[in-house]
């Protein structure tokens, strides 16, 4: 009886959708450019996204390519070393919806800052970064709102525009 029981798990652990989620090598290719702002903190991005994995229906596992330009500041002036520059190499988790998708982003980033020599504790170099989107589409993937975050050395967020293209709106 444990033999076909045994059998039974195998059988249902390959074969089923509804146990596991089905992976799929399914390449994509998306591109965009953002805008977002928050108080005191304003942000010019541009990514590259390359997917390999769509998991079930609604999701896609890839690579993140990007820059971002951020100013920083406060009712004094701007931060030290503002204004910075991200250059990310990022890993990416997305789900994505007709309406929204949501992404989060982690992986390595180098950071630089304009005035940074000034700042010997803000030098340039190469950390880790968790970097986050909400992306409400208001048409397919090429123009909506977003909402952006990350998390590094110098960490940011704001709300904003963007626009882009994907692969995935051909389908």
């Amino acid at each position: 009886m444990k033999k076909y029981f045994v059998l039974f798990l195998i059988y249902a652990a390959v074969f089923s959708n509804k146990i596991y989620a089905q992976v799929v090598a399914e390449p994509e290719i998306s591109l965009q450019a953002d805008v977002t702002s928050a108080i005191f903190v304003n942000t010019l991005g541009a990514s590259a996204d390359i997917d390999f994995l769509k998991i079930d229906k609604s999701g896609f596992i890839g690579l993140r390519f990007g820059v971002n330009y951020y100013n920083k500041g406060g009712p004094g002036g701007p931060d030290d070393g503002s204004p910075f520059t991200d250059i990310d190499f990022l890993s990416r988790f997305t789900v994505f919806g007709k309406v929204v998708d949501v992404s989060l982003c982690p992986g390595l980033t180098y950071n630089r800052g304009k005035y940074s020599y000034l700042n010997p504790d803000k030098e340039s170099g190469i950390s880790t970064k968790l970097e986050g989107n909400i992306r409400i589409k208001f048409y397919k993937s090429f123009v909506g709102l977003i909402i952006k975050f990350a998390f590094n050395k110098e960490g940011y967020g704001g709300i904003g525009f963007f626009a882009g293209y994907s692969t995935r709106d051909k389908k």
